[in-house]
């Protein structure tokens, strides 16, 4: 099959049974990261209120940077984001402070 054959199918397919889901709707790459972690962790229709929750309590990912560990462990616990909320935190600042990858998200405000 090549993508002449196979890509207006799928479009179709999507059209028709796509799902509105809102890190569709945004531009915002730290929103779209975030719904990728947590697709990983869970289905759409469990993860979606997490989301929710995630983009309320940590709105950029400065303030997930910021946060203590213990109040991404209070966020986490019940949805287990991860056994050691501490170490995940600690890897994530050095990603924040050392990683030119963040460096467009750091400089942009959303």
């Amino acid at each position: 099959m090549t993508n002449d054959f196979f890509a207006p199918k799928l479009l179709a397919w999507y059209e028709r049974y796509g799902r509105d889901l809102p890190w569709r709707h945004t531009t915002n790459s730290y929103h779209i990261w975030l719904s990728e972690i947590i697709l990983q962790q869970t289905r759409v229709v469990q993860g979606m209120p997490y989301y929710y929750r995630f983009i309320e309590t940590f709105p950029t990912i400065t303030d997930l940077a910021n946060a203590t560990s213990g109040r991404y462990y209070d966020f986490g616990r019940d949805w287990a984001i991860t056994p050691e909320p501490e170490i995940c935190m600690a890897r994530l600042k050095l990603l924040w402070k050392t990683t030119a990858a963040f460096s467009p998200l750091r400089t942009r405000s959303y």
